[in-house]
This record gives C-alpha cells, structure tokens and sequence, in this order.
C-alpha cells in the first residue's frame, strides 16, 4: 500500500459518453450488473441528487428575493404615504401661516393708516394753533 497510488478522482459532471447507455435492452442495476453499469448509476443517482438540490436552492433563492422585493415594496410604499402625508400638514401650516402675515400686513397698514389720520389731524390743529396765536401777536 505504500508505493501504490489511488486512483484520480474526478471532479465535476460524467461526460455524456460515459453516462450514455447504447443498449436498448438495458435492465436496471440488478445483481448481475457489472462494476461499470453500477458505477454509471450511481453517477446517476448522484448527478440526479445535485440537480435536485440545485434546483431546490434555486427555488429558495428565487422565493427569497421576491419575499425582499415585496418588503422594499412595502416600506417604499409605506414610506412615500407617510412623506405624502408630512408634505399635506406642512403645506396647510404653511397656507395658515400665509394667513396670518396677510392679517398682521393689513392690521399694520390700517395701523399705519389711523396714524397718518391722527398727525395730518395734530398737525392741522397745530398749524391753526400756531396761526392763532400769531395773529394775536402781531
């Protein structure tokens, strides 16, 4: 045993001439079936198997990624409903507050007005005031 080698394993997938079965009458592996008809099933077997599972972690994967995208889905949607909902209370804060400085601008302007009124009145009292006593200087 120590001088000999064991045999190269290979790696991968049979090549088709070695999974190739050319007789039509073949039977399935039975008792009589000879080293290399055992060998070729269950190379089969196993190729089968990988397949299997290959597939079964594909349909995982798939079924994983179309659960995540249904969930950012959700959230972007959630997300856009409640940004919707931010952008609606600050446009009505911001029309209230409009509002306001419209009212606060005419209550200053009429301010301003009854100011105006109550000088142009002081000043024309004042200028007869003025022109009386002046004349009864003179």
């Amino acid at each position: 045993m120590a001088g000999k080698k064991p045999p190269p394993r290979r790696h991968g997938r049979p090549s088709r001439a070695a999974t190739s079965r050319s007789d039509p009458d073949h039977e399935p592996a039975s008792i009589s079936s000879t080293p290399a008809d055992l060998l070729k099933d269950l190379n089969c077997a196993v190729d089968k198997r990988n397949k299997d599972k290959w597939q079964k972690l594909r349909m995982q994967h798939r079924a994983r990624v179309k659960k995540t995208e249904e969930g950012i889905q959700s959230m972007a949607h959630s997300n856009k409903l409640a940004l919707m909902k931010r952008r609606k209370a600050q446009i009505k804060q911001l029309a209230e507050l409009v509002k306001k400085r419209t009212e606060l601008e005419a209550e200053i302007v009429a301010d301003m007005q009854t100011l105006s009124d109550l000088y142009e009145a002081a000043s024309g009292e004042l200028h007869t005031l003025l022109t009386s006593r002046l004349s009864r200087l003179k």
